[in-house]
């Protein structure tokens, strides 16, 4: 029933939406709904890039939404854009909320789901950028695609343990969201569920995980800890991308792949623990991992792709296995504290300046099989004094040992064919043995 405020307001559009639901909208901008069923969904007008609605004219003007019992569920994009609306009321008889149905409500500042609801649709409060708290019901399970992407005011979360899924985007960009705890009852993570939460320090990941989806906590640069799973075996691209302030992290042994750049530019990150069953390290994994010291790269691994630790300037020491077939094009570019390097003979590949700007590189063993020493492989490695060339070298490149100003001499192989600026002018090259 309506309450002496809304009944003494004058009525300024009054209407049916579909058969079933009829509406009012009031001087003071309060609009009612009532009726039994479903609400109809909006109809997306491409043209105006809005839900068409019978009070879509009106939309900026709604302070107040009241559903009345009886209505259950609320139809796509049924309040998207109504940027006054501060206040909504919504009955137990309501079990859906649709896509978009709060989307762009930007003075909203609390919502309380009633225990009906077993579905939050996608985007349905997305843009609710003073949203502060919002109480999922324990039916709920599964949080849509960007539901509340956006929601930047919002610091707490409680995930009931009725929820098994949690979409794409879920809570993209909430900025003022600090801690997480995601129940046992979720088994899956959607990508970027939880991208540049940059609040966000700490997230207790439910044991029954068994991916980690691509971006899923990248831009979290206060995420400072967090412990994955033993049973999961994927880690998605960019997964822990630019989370500054992540010291440490062990991978259990489960995982067996790792996306690209993954752990690139965790700043903070000064050890990593590597599961046994790694094949490959990705590119650009550790990129801009500046605080890293130590490297053990697994036995196993075949191959150290591109990019996998440029600029990771503290690095000191490397341990490559005898399985690594493969070095990618700038692997350990600009680890500039790298001083001795050690590559196993198993190395048939090296890529273009994989340890080029290494500026601390004082010595160097390559390998007995490697045929090419690729272009700018060695770029301005100031430090380095001596090479090795062995006689399985048939190619050096261009720029392959260019700007390495404190080599003085160097051998090379008697029918390696050595190319213009391979070397700084001053090298002496000395052929065969």
């Amino acid at each position: 029933m309506e309450n002496a405020a809304q009944s003494s307001a004058k009525r300024v559009k009054r209407g049916a939406w579909g058969d079933n639901i009829r509406y009012t909208l009031d001087e003071n901008g309060v609009l009612t709904l009532s009726g039994a069923g479903p609400m109809r969904d909006c109809v997306w007008n491409r043209d105006a890039e809005a839900y068409h609605a019978p009070w879509e004219t009106e939309r900026p003007e709604i302070a107040r939404v009241v559903i009345q019992d009886g209505v259950t569920s609320l139809g796509e994009g049924a309040f998207c854009g109504c940027t006054a609306l501060t206040s909504v009321t919504i009955p137990d008889s309501v079990g859906a909320i649709g896509a978009a149905a709060f989307r762009g409500c930007a003075a909203l500042t609390s919502v309380v789901i009633p225990d009906g609801v077993t579905a939050i649709g996608k985007s349905a409060f997305s843009g609710c950028a003073a949203l502060t708290s919002v109480v999922i019901p324990d039916g709920v399970s599964a949080i849509g695609k960007s539901a509340f992407s956006g929601c930047a005011a919002l610091t707490e979360l409680r995930i009931p343990d009725s929820v098994t899924r949690i979409e794409t985007f879920a809570f993209l960009a909430c900025t003022g969201l600090t801690s997480v705890a995601l129940p046992d009852s979720v088994s899956a993570l959607g990508w970027g569920a939880f991208y540049r939460c940059a609040a966000l320090r700490a997230v207790k990941l439910p044991g029954g995980l068994t991916e980690l989806e691509d971006d899923l906590f990248a831009g979290c640069v206060q995420l400072s800890r967090i412990t994955i799973p033993g049973g999961v075996r994927k880690i998605g691209a960019f997964a822990f991308y630019g989370c500054a302030a992540l010291t440490s992290i062990a991978i259990p042994d489960s995982v067996t792949a790792i996306g690209q750049s993954a752990f690139a530019g965790c700043a903070a990150l000064t050890e990593i623990q590597f599961p046994d069953g790694l094949s490959q390290i990705a590119e650009r994994l550790f990129c801009d991992c500046a605080a890293l010291t130590h490297i053990a790269i697994p036995d196993g691994v075949t191959r150290v792709d591109g990019g996998a630790f440029e600029g990771c300037a503290a690095l000191t020491d490397v341990l490559i296995p005898d399985s690594v077939r493969v070095i990618g094009e700038r692997a350990f570019y600009d680890s500039a504290s790298l001083t001795h390097i050690a590559i196993p003979d198993s190395v048939t590949e090296m890529g273009e300046f994989a340890f080029g700007l290494c500026a601390g590189l004082r010595s160097v063993r390559l390998p007995r099989r490697l045929s090419v020493i690729a272009d700018g492989a060695f770029f301005w490695c100031a430090a380095l004094t001596s090479v090795d060339i062995p006689d399985s070298v048939s190619n050096i490149r261009r720029n392959a040992f260019s700007g390495c100003t404190a080599l003085t001499e160097a051998r090379v192989p008697s029918g390696a064919e050595v190319s213009k600026y391979a070397f700084p002018a001053a090298v002496r090259l000395r052929r065969g043995a």
